[in-house]
């Protein structure tokens, strides 16, 4: 899941960003550049911004994950103690 994140949020992005500028560029010529420049600008802006929002929303996950994991831990001990003060009629 990792390695997905990274991918989206660093490859493709630019890929596809670069590749609509340069396609831009090349269709009609030198007279799109400041409009192909304004994309790859705007490409950069939404590929910092995806990758702020999934380092946050990962943070939270991890957050979530260690309390779950720490809940269901204190569970056990709790029901591993309780098990060996038992007595039996």
């Amino acid at each position: 899941m990792e390695e997905f994140l990274d991918a989206v949020t660093g490859g493709a992005i630019w890929g596809v960003g670069f590749g609509l500028a340069l396609a831009a560029v090349q269709t009609a010529g030198s007279g799109l550049r400041p409009v192909a420049k304004g994309g790859v600008r705007g490409a950069l802006h939404v590929g910092d911004w995806l990758r702020n929002v999934t380092a946050e929303g990962r943070e939270t996950l991890q957050d979530v994950y260690a309390e779950a994991r720490a809940e269901v831990d204190a569970d056990r001990s709790a029901g591993a103690a309780g098990a060996g003060t038992g007595t039996t009629a």
